[in-house]
């Protein structure tokens, strides 16, 4: 014959569960605001862009409306301008971020190896990303002024010339570029930082006693630890 102990939770576990229980209705609550404001502002007007676009509307004749199935699309994607600008959005898009996502993480890394001096400089990369859009486009307008920018100021003194950066269809594209890239590299530097400080250092420890090299640490260790977190930055 056995006996079979019986384990009765404490009074203090039930309490607790009871009180996680009775607190995930408010989070749906919480939640609501921003998930309505959410489909508000972003999902309604993307729904109905879709759906408009499958009708001729014309903005000067609202009344005038009537339904074009594919014939949209199929206009857009024979334009050549439209297959330009989609090209140059592409360009844009996929090179600013790649950039952004590597110097981000490159500076994350020598910051994070530092004994001191971190706080100075996550304090100086904040300035970037506090500055407004408007803030920013006028003071790199005025850098990148042919004639009157600290740019071109520099290149004239090492007999470079004066480039019309904005002005020239090789050089506009890359310029703004290069202005988001310097906007916005601060912020993955940042989350980048954050999330290789809260890593656990066992990982680390336990990867150097088995002779693992810092490029192998960074590889096998802090890539994966951080994906979720770059995903995320990605996508911001």
């Amino acid at each position: 014959m056995t006996t079979r102990a019986v384990v009765t939770p404490s009074v203090g576990s039930i309490r607790f569960s009871e009180r996680i229980g009775s607190l995930v209705p408010f989070y749906y609550w919480a939640v609501l605001p921003a998930l309505i404001a959410t489909v508000a502002v972003v999902v309604l007007p993307l729904v109905y862009s879709f759906g408009m676009s499958f009708w001729h509307y014309i903005l000067t004749d609202p009344a005038n409306i009537r339904f074009a199935g594919l014939a949209n699309y199929q206009h857009a994607f024979t334009d050549p301008t439209f297959r330009n600008s989609l090209g140059t959005t592409l360009i844009y898009g996929l090179g600013t971020v790649i950039v952004e996502l590597v110097l981000g993480m490159l500076f994350a890394v020598v910051v994070n190896s530092l004994t001191f001096g971190q706080g100075l400089i996550r304090t100086a990369m904040l300035v970037p990303v506090f500055m407004t859009p408007a803030v920013v486009a006028f003071m790199w307008r005025f850098m990148l002024h042919p004639d009157l920018g600290i740019i071109n100021y520099f290149l004239g003194l090492a007999g470079l010339g004066h480039p019309v950066w904005l002005g020239d269809p090789r050089l506009a594209l890359p310029s703004v570029m290069g202005v988001e890239i310097w906007r916005n590299t601060p912020f993955m530097f940042l989350v980048f930082l954050a999330g290789m400080q809260s890593l656990p250092t066992e990982l680390f420890e336990a990867a150097a006693v088995d002779g693992a090299s810092f490029r192998q640490q960074f590889r096998h260790v802090t890539i994966p630890l951080l994906m979720p977190l770059i995903l995320v930055a990605v996508i911001i």
